[in-house]
Order: structure tokens, then C-alpha cells, then sequence
């Protein structure tokens, strides 16, 4: 690898916070020279069944546009994660309507929501 500086550098990261009982919250955010974005969804385990979402873009190219997405992911509110959730996902938040960017981390969530099954295992 060269030993220079980079010019870009995007960090994603995605934790997991346990409310109490079955329910946690999962949070994503990508941050980099241009973006900061952040996604958070409050599932409930087993069923992966999403009771909130919210998002916000703190900066980037459209962050007014995406902004509007609000309602947007109101509309994930009693899906569950399981198979063509991340499709539906990124039909619902993404697209022309949407934001890229938040469908991005959304993926990133559902990827982790899937985790806590062997995250509880494990614990």
C-alpha cells in the first residue's frame, strides 16, 4: 500500500443498545468529508419486528431533500427483518422519494438486527 495521505475516508458504524426486555436500538451513521448521516431503528427480538425509525442528515450534498424522508421511514414501523426486507427497505426509503444514503445504512441495520439472534446466544 503507498504510504500517502488519503483524500476521502468514510467511516460507517452501526451499534446495538438493549431498552429493556425483547427491545433494542439500532443505530447507523456514515460520516465522511461530505456526508454525516444517521439511521436508528428500535426492534424488538425474536420476531425482528421494527416498532420505531428515524433518521437524520446532519450534512451532505441534499441534506434538505433528505430530510423530507421523514415519513419515509415511518413507513418501515411493523415490518420485520427478514428475507426482501432490505429491498423493500431501500424501495421505501431510497428511490427518487428518498434518500440514498439513509437506504445505505438500512442495510447496515438489517445486518445487524439479524446479529442479535447469535449476539443473545452467545451473552
Amino acid at each position: 500500500m503507498p504510504r500517502v495521505a488519503a483524500l476521502y475516508h468514510r467511516t460507517k458504524e452501526v451499534n446495538i443498545f438493549p431498552l429493556g426486555g425483547d427491545r433494542f436500538l439500532i443505530e447507523a451513521f456514515l460520516k465522511d468529508e461530505v456526508h454525516d448521516v444517521h439511521a436508528e431503528v428500535e426492534i424488538l427480538h425474536p420476531s425482528l419486528e421494527i416498532v420505531a425509525a428515524r433518521s437524520e442528515i446532519r450534512n451532505g450534498p441534499f441534506t434538505a431533500v433528505c430530510n423530507l424522508t421523514h415519513a419515509n421511514m415511518d413507513a418501515l414501523v411493523g415490518k420485520r427483518v427478514a428475507r426482501g426486507f432490505t429491498g423493500e427497505a431501500r424501495r421505501i426509503v431510497g428511490g427518487p422519494g428518498g434518500c440514498h444514503r439513509v437506504s445505505e445504512l438500512l442495510v447496515e441495520i438489517a445486518q445487524a438486527a439479524y446479529q442479535l439472534h447469535f449476539v443473545r446466544l452467545f451473552n
